[in-house]
């Protein structure tokens, strides 16, 4: 594995970011949705989306290679993470690391790590409000091409804190 990097995003790449986000994000967030709901109400073993939940975590697999080229899929990644900060979360990390799987592929990972500001709650001494978690999101490509999409909840297992909300709550804000 080559040693992770900071994620660094050009100006092309915020320019059509920014235009994205004005005229396919909907369609794009529609697709996801229907992917979604047809495995939380219907095929839950639908091989493109799949959800996990757990009493430490919870995780959403999604291989978009089907729907989203790799401009689109890293388009979503920094929207979720661009949303994810408005409903009070600090970006804690994002990087970009790559691995040899054989001779023929690279894989190519893209990740963001957020956490709940918990700050005022601190100072405050009351109950810290976790919100979802901690928020993973990882864009995996192979030769850089779309594999999967990740959205990892890590949730915290102490007395002290508000109970977490679901990934289901979290995906109906993000849909």
């Amino acid at each position: 594995m080559i040693k992770p990097t900071i994620l660094k995003r050009d100006n092309d790449f915020i320019q059509a970011f920014e235009d994205w986000k004005l005229s396919e994000k909907k369609t794009a967030l529609r697709q996801l949705k229907e992917l979604y709901i047809s495995g939380f109400y219907g095929n839950s073993n639908h091989p493109d989306f799949e959800v996990e939940r757990t009493e430490t975590y919870s995780v959403v697999l999604f291989r978009p290679y089907k729907y989203f080229n790799e401009t689109i899929c890293k388009f979503l990644l920094d929207d979720f993470k661009e949303r994810i900060v408005k409903l009070g979360y600090l970006l804690y990390m994002s990087d970009h690391k790559e691995k040899v799987l054989s001779q023929y592929n690279t894989q190519f990972i893209e990740r963001h790590y957020l956490k709940p500001d918990t700050i005022e709650d601190a100072r405050n001494g009351v109950p810290m409000n976790r919100r979802f978690g901690n928020i993973t999101l990882e864009l995996f490509l192979i030769n850089q091409h779309p594999d999967t999409f990740k959205l990892l909840l890590t949730h915290y297992i102490e007395r002290e804190s508000v109970k977490e909300k679901s990934i289901d709550e979290l995906l109906g804000i993000l849909f």
